[in-house]
């Protein structure tokens, strides 16, 4: 076809894009590339993001824990055992220990294994909301992990030792490795695109995946037990 003294013909029609070859008057050809694409829309509201991934890093945590196979030290073992004698007389420190919020009563001495004594720690993780600053923060039940429990700097060995022992908690790769954890991201990702003709889509969820994967190796520092 022509168009002012301009010949214009199709070298390669892509669909999505066309190669054409446009020849002028005085002889000169110049090739053109042609693309069309689809609006991207998307949502990058933080508490729809982050919600998924944080149930997923909850979860990783409890199955790490109650995967810990090695055994509490005698005297820990034996403090266990006094603990389900208190709690049967009734003691205010067991019932502190072993009782409130919502895991309810979780009786002592359930294993001897480290730090699931009576399930309490691991099935205590829970997910919630923080509007302020829009995130979602991972807690455990604060009477479990309880400072004032603690004499000198038993507590920051104790803090060290559950870090060894459940690497979720250094964040970071350590969480992102975990292949729940990266579905959760990949299921974020998607979500995130909300509006894409099908073929677009998936173009851009590889290169979306890959930019929300760095944004969640850079925000998940160590997480902090509240």
């Amino acid at each position: 076809m022509a168009s002012d003294n301009v010949d214009v013909v199709v070298v390669n029609d892509f669909t999505t894009s066309t190669v054409e070859a446009r020849t002028r008057a005085s002889g000169k050809t110049r090739y053109t590339v042609s693309i069309k694409s689809e609006p991207i829309l998307h949502d990058f509201d933080e508490l729809k993001l982050g919600k998924a991934p944080a149930e997923a890093i909850r979860d990783l945590l409890k199955r790490q824990v109650q995967a810990i196979g090695e055994f509490a030290a005698p005297a820990t073992r034996a403090y266990r055992q006094r603990a389900v004698d208190a709690m049967a007389r009734g003691a205010r420190w067991a019932a502190r220990r072993y009782s409130g919020g919502r895991t309810g009563v979780t009786p002592p001495n359930q294993t001897q294994r480290l730090f699931n004594d009576s399930g309490r720690l691991a099935n205590g993780f829970t997910v919630t909301e923080n509007k302020t600053s829009k995130a979602w923060t991972v807690n455990v039940p604060a009477n479990r992990l309880d400072p004032t429990e603690f004499k000198g700097d038993a507590f920051q060995r104790m803090i060290q030792r559950l870090v060894e022992h459940v690497p979720a908690l250094r964040g970071g790769d350590e969480v992102l490795k975990d292949p729940a954890v990266r579905k959760a991201i990949e299921k974020a990702t998607a979500e995130a695109i909300v509006a894409l003709a099908d073929g677009a889509r998936q173009r851009a969820l590889g290169a979306s995946f890959r930019a929300l994967k760095t944004a969640y190796s850079y925000l998940l520092r160590p997480i902090l037990l509240g």
